[in-house]
């Protein structure tokens, strides 16, 4: 269900939970699903064994394809690091595996592990953006790893709480469970949880923590009074809905100009090195409506008050792009030759067409960021999108007062994160990125976060849920880092072509960290 990459902190396949295999000629070309109950072990002459200490084990198997499998982890499977055993038509492979007692993943929308997680009412309909839930609801979370039963793992389990030690985290705040255990079907989990007091939005964060390890982060929609959710920066499918039913696709344009100023220190002897890096970027593409629910689309944000997630991994020994699972794959959109940045003093900027990264990119260096109106314009248009301007009045950085405290000493990961600030322009968020990369031999696998909060706080925590997510810091140069910043709410922007335009700007500072 969560997707998590090897080499993460939160890791681990649970006794009794679904789990996922990928790769190659492991099955046969058209997917065969376990037709009854109780699941067998053999499938489509495919079959998976896990050996760990010694115990080697046969998993009832949910279905089979050549290149993705899906089967449940005994319950009496040993806890332990050991071998999975993939056998097809008499040829095999094996991976590593880590098997632990609980880890729970929360199911997606879009079956990625990231994006509106799979969070339904009592009668089981899905929270979403025009049916969102309220404070008090008590809602249902789907997803798997809970951990063993005693019953059969391959048929109907027992129902029962099973009591397993978690707290679920909804916008950052603890909510009442009601109820854990198994649902009707082999490795099928359900959480139901009391929504907290206070919560509105349309991305506000859902996390499950069992003890120091955390599932992955997925987000709901929540509104005072239910119905359709909002958020102020206005980022939200429901806005959209309206020409994704009469077309099936949204064309969005997004222009944002940031400035990051990042001190890297390298040993402990010298002083740091600070690198300000002025960008400004355009994208223009037409999505699907599971586009738009898919890691990396446009809609990849969190609410104010809530963090979300990404991971990624990297070979070191080939040129293979990083894994991230499922990601977007839009149509890019022509928007003319360039898009003209007016900055409130200066020459003008053109961001011109990425070539490298695809049609409908734009990108080019700008100065410093500074308060004033940013004026934005592409001319004549092109071929996809027709001619507009648009003006975004910057208020200009905040103070992070707490920054020299946070930044000097390791930080730990079971601990919250205080941050402080002053200034900033109430009408903005804060914005706060972490990043987190562990390296080996051959691979890096690494975790970044993004929240927001209130510019009025002054303040925001940034929970162990969020932070017990990313490995520890390495010995390399950047390998952590810790952003402190603001982002405007967008200033909307029509165009012909356009479903929807917004633009932002977003200045952040900090540089290298330790998380221990």
């Amino acid at each position: 269900a969560s997707n998590i990459l090897p080499g993460l902190p939160n890791f681990g396949i649970a006794q009794g939970s679904v789990f996922v295999v990928y790769g190659a000629a492991m099955g046969p070309s058209t997917i065969v699903v376990a037709p009854t109950l109780p699941l067998q072990t053999s499938l489509g002459s495919t079959s998976i064994q896990v050996t760990v200490g010694g115990t080697t084990v046969n998993a009832p198997m949910l279905y089979t394809l050549k290149s993705q499998l899906a089967g449940v982890l005994p319950s009496n499977t040993p806890v332990g690091t050991g071998t999975l055993t993939v056998t097809y038509n008499g040829a095999s492979g094996s991976t590593p595996i880590t098997v632990v007692k609980s880890n729970f993943g929360i199911s997606t929308v879009n079956q990625s592990g990231t994006g509106p997680g799979v969070v339904t009412f009592a009668d089981y309909s899905l929270v979403t953006g025009t049916k969102s839930a309220k404070p008090g609801d008590t809602l249902i979370i789907w997803g798997t790893g809970l951990g063993p039963i005693n019953g059969n793992d391959a048929a109907v389990p027992a129902g029962g709480d099973l009591g397993t030690p978690i707290t679920v985290y909804i916008g950052g705040a603890a909510a009442n469970v009601t109820y854990r255990g198994r649902s009707g079907e082999p490795g099928l989990d359900q959480i139901n949880v009391v929504v907290p007091p206070g919560l509105s939005g349309c991305y506000i964060s859902v996390v499950v923590q069992t003890g120091n390890t955390v599932s992955n982060t997925t987000t709901t929609a929540i509104s005072p009074n239910g119905g359709t959710c909002s958020d102020p920066n206005g980022l939200q499918l429901s806005t959209l809905q309206g020409p994704l039913n009469s077309k099936g696709t949204a064309s969005i344009g997004i222009i944002d100009v940031v400035q990051e100023s990042i001190s890297f220190s390298i040993g402990t002897a010298a002083p740091p090195t600070t690198t300000t890096i002025g960008v400004g970027a355009a994208v223009f593409e037409k999505y699907t409506a599971l586009q738009l629910t898919s890691s990396g689309s446009p809609l990849s944000q969190a609410s104010v008050g809530s963090c979300i997630l990404s991971s990624f991994s990297q070979s070191l020994t080939n040129t293979s792009p990083p894994s991230t699972g499922p990601t977007v794959v839009a149509t890019g959109l022509d928007a003319g030759s360039a898009i003209v940045v007016n900055p409130p003093s200066g020459n003008p900027v053109n961001l011109t067409p990425t070539a490298a990264v695809g049609k409908g990119y734009y990108g080019g260096s700008i100065s410093s960021l500074s308060s004033g109106a940013y004026e934005f314009s592409n001319g004549s248009g092109g071929a996809d999108i027709g001619a507009f301007s648009t003006t975004l009045t910057f208020p200009g950085a905040l103070n992070w007062t707490n920054q020299t405290a946070v930044t000097s000493a390791a930080i730990d990961r079971t601990q919250p994160l205080n941050l402080t600030w002053t200034g900033g322009d109430p009408a903005s968020s804060a914005f706060i990125e972490g990043y987190s990369v562990a390296v080996t031999a051959n691979t890096e696998v690494g975790a970044f976060f993004v929240c927001t909060g209130p510019i009025s706080a002054g303040k925001f925590t940034v929970p162990p849920s969020v932070l017990l997510s990313l490995p520890a810091s390495g010995n390399q140069l950047g390998t952590s880092l810790l952003l402190l910043g603001t982002t405007s709410n967008p200033q909307t922007f029509t165009a012909p072509g356009l479903d929807a335009g917004f633009v932002f700007a977003t200045s952040l500072a900090g540089g290298s960290v330790a998380f221990k």
